[in-house]
């Protein structure tokens, strides 16, 4: 009995973490990076995650010079 609830209680956090994925807005996400990115950064890769109703963004971006790359930082911070 305990062994079942405990997969009960297991594929409930599985659906709520789906509901949370699909509640995260990447349209916003997407607008955002787009108005923040200097002309000389490229956003190469972007891989989410989520975990305990947090959602984690991992981004790589290239840039010309190192000052580039900061100056898109700073305005992602602001």
């Amino acid at each position: 009995m305990a062994l079942r609830r405990a997969v009960v209680v297991n594929q409930a956090q599985e659906a709520n973490s789906l509901i949370d994925q699909r509640t995260f807005s990447w349209t916003e996400f997407f607008n955002l990076i787009e108005s923040t990115m200097p002309p000389d950064v490229m956003l190469t890769a972007v891989r989410p995650s989520f975990k305990d109703g947090i959602t984690h963004v991992n981004m790589f971006v290239l840039g010309r010079r190192p000052e580039d790359i900061d100056e898109f930082m700073e305005k992602l911070e602001a």
